[in-house]
């Protein structure tokens, strides 16, 4: 009796798969990982970097970081100025890696 399963796939049916995605990527490059969502971001990492976003998150880290050394606000200020720090330290590592791509 034959114990194999007979909906096994076959080693060379998924190597020809895989080798047929590479060749029709290598064709059409921008055809299959091209997403939809790639020109609205890449808009807006454009809108985002640049000289006057580096002096504002400049600014705004200096500013945050006293308001937060000598702010009373409370546990929810803090969180709050820590927030906005948060992001202006993000916005500026943006221009970093900016200026290496």
């Amino acid at each position: 009796m034959n114990n194999k399963p007979k909906n096994k796939i076959n080693k060379s049916f998924i190597f020809g798969i895989i080798a047929g995605v590479f060749i029709i990527n290598s064709i059409f490059p921008n055809a299959i990982f091209a997403m939809p969502w790639d020109g609205p971001l890449e808009e807006l990492r454009s809108s985002i970097t640049g000289k006057a976003a580096k002096s504002i998150c400049a600014i705004t880290v200096c500013i945050t970081g006293v308001m937060i050394g000598m702010g009373e606000g409370g546990q929810a200020g803090r969180k709050a100025l820590q927030l906005i720090c948060g992001l202006a330290l993000a916005i500026g590592f943006m221009q970093i890696l900016d200026m290496f791509s």
